[in-house]
C-alpha cells in the first residue's frame, strides 16, 4: 500500500479498499451472521478469530464488529479493582476481565485502519456514544495493571498501546475530541498514561510517546485554564515531574534515530501549545513549563534533527523520514520567531536561543534551504529577521556578536548562506550586516576613556566628564542647563525626582545609560543616509527637525520630521516671493525692446535703458 503523505486520507482509503480481499462476499455474509453473533456472545475462539481479521484486512472495520466488542466493555460489567486477578495475561480467573481485555485487543488494532475509521464517521459516532463505558473499563485497566503493576512486561505495553489507540479513533475529529474532554476523567487518564513507566521499565521509546500524544489531542484542539486545571489535578498539583518527564524521554529519543521523526514532534508539540496560549500565562503548568526554558530545549532538539536530517535524506529511516524532519524544523522555527516577536521577555530569549546555539542551526538551515517548501523557508527567514530586529538591545549584540565568532572559526558562514536561497540568504546577509556594524559600536564603546552616557532628555551621547547630574537624585544626567530645564517641565522629571532620589542602584543606572547611548549609535548610523536631505531641510532655514527611525521591518525604515506650523511658514513665504518675482519678471519682459521675430533669439547690439520700478512688497 502507498503511504504517500501528500495523499488525502480518503485517497488513502481508497486504496486499502483496493487491495486484494481476505475473504469473498459470501464468505463475509457468513461471518457476520454466524461467526460475529457467537463473539458478541464471549465466544473467546471467534473473539480471536475477529481480533486477527481486524488488524489484517479492512473487510472488518464496519460498525457491526465495533459494535459486538463494545458490548463487553459496559461499564455495568466493570468489577472491583481489589478483584483484579495479579496476573491476569497467564491464569485469567474472570470471565469479564478476560473478554474486555480481548475487546479491547481487538478495538486496538482497529488503528491500523484509521485511515478508513476516518471516513466512516458512524463508529466515530458510536465511539463517542459508548465513551462512558470505555472510559470506565479504561480506568480499570489502569488502575489494575499500571498502579498495581501486575502483568508481565510484555502484555502491559499491549494494554497500554490499546489503551492509547482508543483515545487516537475516539478523537480523530475536533467534535468528537471536544464530546470526549467533557466525560469526567477523559482528560485526567491521559495525563496520567504520560507519567506511566517512567523508568523505562517495560514501554520501549515509541511506545511511551503514545501517552503524551494522547493528551494532546486535547490540548490541541482547546487550551484553557479550566482544561490545564484538569491536568494539574491528574498530576497532585505538581506539574515538575510531567515536564522533567517530556524532557527525559525528549532527550532519549535522540539515542534512537530511526524514529525521531515519530517521537521528537509529540513532545516538542507541549510546549509549541502551550508556549502560543496567551490565555494560559501564569497557570502552574505555564509556569513549570517556563521554568526549563523552552525556547532552548526547542533550539536544541532543532539542532539535533539538522544532525540527523542528512541521514534520513539517503532514506535509511523511512521514504517519509526527510520530508518530516523538515516539517519539524519550521514547525519550531515558527514557534521561536513568533515567541521573539510577542513575548514581554524577548530579549531574555533571544540570548537563550543564542547561547543554546540557534545560530549554528540558522547557518546549517541555509544550504539546506533548496529542499524546503518556500512557505516553510519563511520559518528561517522570519527567525533571521527577529534576531536582526533584537540586536538593538546591547546584551543581543554582545552575544550575537561573540556567537558569530565562534561561528566563523568552524565554517565559512558567509559561503554557507551564500549558497543558500534568495530569501534565506537576503536575511542571513542583514543579520550579519547588523552584527558587524553593532560590533563597531561595541568596540568604540569599549575604547573610550570614561563610561559612555546619553543624556536624559535630548539623548545625546558623549563620555561621562560632559554631562552633568541632577543635584536632587543624583540618577539623571543632562549635557546642558537647556536639556535639564525642559526634562524638569516637559518630560515629567519633577515627579519622579523623588523616587529616584530613594534609589542607590547606580549599576543598574550605569546599564541603563550604556543601552541609551548603544541605542543612540546605531540610530545615527542607520540614519546616515538621510544626512544630506537633513542638511537641505537645515539650509532651507527649518529648525525643527528630528529624525525617527522604525524598526518593526528590515532594512529600517528611516524618517526626517519638521514642525509643520514652520514648514507651513515657509511654504507662504516662498509662494509669496515667487509671486512677487514673476510681475516683476513680467515688468522687466514689458520694458524690452519688442523683437520683429518672436521666435528670434539674437542678441540686438544696443538696448535702451529703462528704468522698472520694484514692487513695495519685494524685500
Amino acid at each position: 500500500m502507498s503511504t504517500n503523505p501528500a495523499l488525502s486520507i480518503r485517497q488513502r482509503a481508497r486504496e486499502r479498499a483496493r487491495q486484494p480481499k481476505q475473504h469473498t462476499d459470501q464468505e463475509m455474509r457468513h461471518i457476520m451472521s454466524t461467526v460475529l453473533p457467537r463473539a458478541k456472545n464471549g465466544s473467546f475462539r471467534d473473539m480471536q478469530f475477529f481480533g486477527e481479521g481486524v488488524g489484517k484486512s479492512s473487510q472488518f472495520i464496519v460498525q457491526e464488529v465495533f459494535e459486538a466488542f463494545l458490548e463487553h466493555l459496559q461499564a455495568s460489567k466493570v468489577p472491583l479493582i481489589d478483584a483484579t486477578p495479579a496476573s491476569l495475561d497467564r491464569s485469567p480467573s474472570d470471565l469479564k476481565v478476560e473478554r474486555a481485555v480481548t475487546a479491547l485487543r481487538v478495538l486496538g488494532s482497529a488503528a491500523r485502519h484509521i485511515d478508513l475509521i476516518q471516513t466512516k464517521p458512524e463508529i466515530c459516532e458510536l465511539l463517542v456514544a459508548r465513551w462512558p463505558d470505555l472510559l470506565a473499563w479504561m480506568w480499570y485497566f489502569y488502575h489494575s495493571y499500571f498502579e498495581k503493576n501486575s502483568g508481565s512486561r510484555g502484555f502491559k505495553m499491549e494494554i497500554y498501546r490499546c489503551i492509547c489507540m482508543v483515545f487516537m479513533m475516539a478523537c480523530l475529529r475536533d467534535k468528537y475530541t471536544l464530546a470526549i474532554a467533557e466525560v469526567n476523567g477523559s482528560i485526567q487518564l491521559a495525563t496520567l498514561l504520560c507519567m506511566v513507566d517512567t523508568k523505562g521499565t517495560f514501554l520501549n521509546r515509541e511506545t511511551a510517546c503514545l501517552g503524551l500524544f494522547t493528551l494532546l489531542h486535547f490540548l490541541q484542539i482547546q487550551v484553557t485554564i479550566a482544561s490545564l486545571d484538569e491536568v494539574l489535578e491528574a498530576l497532585g498539583g505538581n506539574a515538575k515531574p510531567f515536564m522533567d518527564v517530556t524532557i527525559a524521554r525528549l532527550e532519549d529519543t535522540f539515542n534512537a534515530p530511526e524514529i525521531v521523526d515519530r517521537t521528537t514532534f509529540v513532545y516538542t508539540t507541549i510546549f509549541l501549545v502551550i508556549g502560543n496560549t496567551d490565555s494560559v500565562i501564569g497557570h502552574p503548568i505555564w509556569v513549570a513549563m517556563r521554568a526549563k526554558n523552552p525556547i532552548v530545549i526547542l533550539t536544541n532538539a532543532v539542532r539535533r534533527v539538522l544532525d540527523i536530517l542528512p541521514t534520513a535524506s539517503s532514506g535509511r529511516y523511512g521514504p517519509d523520514s526527510a520530508s518530516k524532519l523538515r516539517h519539524f524544523v519550521t514547525t519550531v522555527l515558527f514557534h521561536i520567531s513568533t515567541t521573539l516577536l510577542k513575548d514581554s521577555v524577548r530579549v531574555k530569549l533571544a540570548l537563550q536561543a543564542l547561547q543554546a546555539e540557534i545560530m549554528t542551526a540558522l547557518i546549517d538551515c541555509a544550504p539546506l534551504a533548496f529542499s524546503f517548501r518556500p512557505f516553510d523557508r519563511d520559518a528561517i527567514v522570519k527567525v533571521l529577521k527577529q534576531l536582526t530586529w533584537l540586536t538593538m538591545h546591547l546584551p543581543v549584540a554582545r552575544q550575537a556578536s561573540a556567537e558569530l565568532e565562534k561561528l566563523e572559526r568552524t565554517c565559512s558562514v558567509q559561503g554557507r548562506f551564500n549558497a543558500s536561497t534568495l530569501d534565506v540568504r537576503n536575511a542571513w546577509v542583514t543579520f550579519y550586516d547588523a552584527i558587524l556594524a553593532r560590533r563597531t559600536i561595541l568596540e568604540q564603546m569599549q575604547t573610550l576613556d570614561s563610561t559612555p552616557m546619553a543624556c536624559d532628555n535630548c539623548f545625546r551621547f558623549d563620555e561621562r566628564a560632559n554631562f552633568k547630574k541632577c543635584a536632587g537624585c543624583g540618577m539623571t544626567h543632562y549635557c546642558s542647563r537647556d536639556c535639564q530645564s525642559r526634562a524638569w517641565k516637559e518630560k515629567g522629571h519633577r515627579d519622579e525626582c523623588k523616587t529616584l532620589k530613594n534609589n542607590t542602584s547606580k549599576r543598574k543606572q550605569r546599564t541603563v545609560n550604556q543601552e541609551k547611548y548603544f541605542l543612540a549609535r546605531i540610530a545615527v548610523n542607520d540614519a546616515q543616509h538621510k544626512k544630506e536631505q537633513l542638511g537641505q531641510m537645515a539650509r532651507m532655514g527649518l529648525k525643527k527637525l528630528s529624525v525617527s527611525l522604525d524598526y518593526i521591518d528590515f532594512p529600517p525604515s528611516c524618517f526626517i520630521n519638521c514642525n509643520m506650523e514652520e514648514l507651513d511658514s515657509f511654504g507662504r513665504e516662498t509662494t509669496e516671493m515667487m509671486q512677487i518675482t514673476r510681475k516683476w519678471l513680467e515688468r522687466c519682459r514689458e520694458a524690452l525692446p519688442q523683437s520683429s521675430s518672436e521666435s528670434s533669439t539674437e542678441i540686438p547690439d544696443s538696448v535702451s535703458y529703462t528704468e522698472v520700478a520694484l514692487p513695495d512688497n519685494l524685500s
